[in-house]
């Protein structure tokens, strides 16, 4: 049954949980030609139906007011991911009339494909403006706001919209499949919804071997770079480490003093860039870790720390690099303490899990925002101004491939972050 949602506008909405086998589509040729998984695999519809009260598919787009090719650039991504999997479906829809849209996630079309020749007039035509904003008017709007799949039909056509989103539950854009009328069927909300998916993946799988790429020319030059510096560093602070010995006036003694610092804060530098280079010492010694722990809230200059420690016998002594572990607690702590100002509260907890030990920092603060989390471990990203964007990049480096271990996030409840280092134990 098709709910009316406006019959006064001739408005009507399809539930979004209409089964498949209520569809007239050829689902085993659908599922060869964009590769879906069996029907018992395929994701869960919504319990609850996309009501898109007054929603319309052709009710007001406006042409776009900035730069075509310039929205295009942006997101080359996108398109690039989407491109073949919108030629799949419009070869699988055939000779029906038909037009595919893609839209950014600000609700603007990026490319229109299709047999429909009224397309255009009818609004669909790369530039158009479907803005998020415009949920009462805009199927592309309301699936952009809701987060969730759309099918709806006015007098000029039908149409079925879902949202692209990513594994971290960004939308980055919609896809929308217009048709007559006549062929208003919930398969056409199944096609898009699961065609969104795959294009959310293939996004999701780009976005991944890109960053692999640029994490590898990080290393490359951070490896290069610390391989440069390390001997004329390692050289003036042995020279000023002599010059301090000698009797000087206070003033030139200060300078050098000052000198000095300034030195082993870049020999610390050139440490973490080979860290992230790859071309570390592991200097694994066998360490207290509690003892560890309490030396890093106690550099990170934290008064009030809550300590937790549940720790065995066995896995209160680790094997690792205490200086490099020292240094990923301190950015954590550190972090933790810039986000709770004075007013929260900072915490680790020790643990042990199976073959694991793990430590767990966690905050009060405001916590990281959702569509912030998914590049949270990227380079370049920070929340702070003027922060650098390594830090959490240098802990992770740290933990996984120094320690062979694994970083995770999750908010904390009811709010803040809470930071997971798990370390492999030895063998009992």
């Amino acid at each position: 049954m098709i709910d009316t949602v406006n019959r006064a506008q001739g408005i009507e909405c399809l539930p979004w949980r209409q089964t498949k086998e209520q569809s007239q589509l050829d689902w085993k040729r659908f599922r060869a030609a964009i590769r879906l998984p069996d029907r018992h695999h395929a994701p869960k519809a919504p319990d609850r139906a996309a009501t898109a009260d007054a929603v319309s598919p052709a009710s007001s787009c406006h042409p776009a007011t900035d730069c075509l090719q310039q929205r295009l650039q942006a997101n080359a991504a996108l398109l690039k991911a989407a491109g073949s999997h919108l030629e799949w479906l419009s070869a699988l829809l055939g000779e029906q009339r038909h037009a595919i849209a893609l839209a950014d996630a600000d609700g603007v079309l990026l490319t229109v494909i299709g047999n429909w020749p009224e397309a255009q007039s009818l609004g669909l035509a790369a530039g158009q403006i479907w803005s998020q904003d415009n949920t009462g008017e805009s199927a592309i709007g309301a699936a952009l706001a809701r987060a969730e799949p759309v099918l709806a039909a006015c007098q000029t056509r039908a149409c079925a919209t879902a949202p692209i989103r990513l594994a971290g539950g960004k939308t980055v854009g919609a896809i929308e499949i217009s048709a007559p009328v006549a062929a208003l069927d919930a398969s056409l909300l199944l096609l898009a919804a699961h065609t969104a998916q795959i294009i959310g993946q293939a996004l999701d799988t780009a976005t991944r071997l890109a960053q692999a790429e640029s994490l590898k020319l990080l290393a490359l030059l951070s490896s290069f770079t610390a391989h440069e510096l390390v001997a004329p560093l390692a050289a003036t602070k042995t020279l000023l480490d002599l010059i301090s010995l000698d009797q000087l006036p206070p003033k030139s003694a200060s300078m050098v003093a000052a000198a000095c610092s300034n030195t082993e804060r870049l020999l610390q530098v050139v440490m973490e860039l080979r860290i992230l280079g790859g071309s570390h010492d592991r200097c694994f010694r066998t360490t207290h870790l509690p003892r560890l722990v309490e030396q890093a809230i106690a550099q990170a200059g934290l008064a009030t720390v809550e300590l937790d420690n549940a720790l065995s016998a066995r896995s209160t002594y680790i094997a690792c690099n205490p200086g490099l572990l020292n240094r990923a607690l301190l950015n954590l702590l550190r972090n933790a303490q810039d986000a709770v100002a004075d007013s929260g509260r900072v915490g680790v907890r020790l643990e042990e899990a199976d073959a694991w030990v793990r430590i767990v920092v966690w905050d009060t603060g405001p916590g990281i925002p959702p569509q912030h989390r998914h590049s949270l471990f990227e380079e370049s990203f920070t929340t702070k101004p003027g922060g650098s964007g390594l830090g959490l990049l240098l802990v992770r480096a740290i933990v996984e491939r120094v320690h062979e271990g694994r970083l995770r996030f999750e908010p904390n409840r009811p709010r803040g972050c809470r930071f997971q280092l798990w370390l492999p134990l030895p063998p009992a």
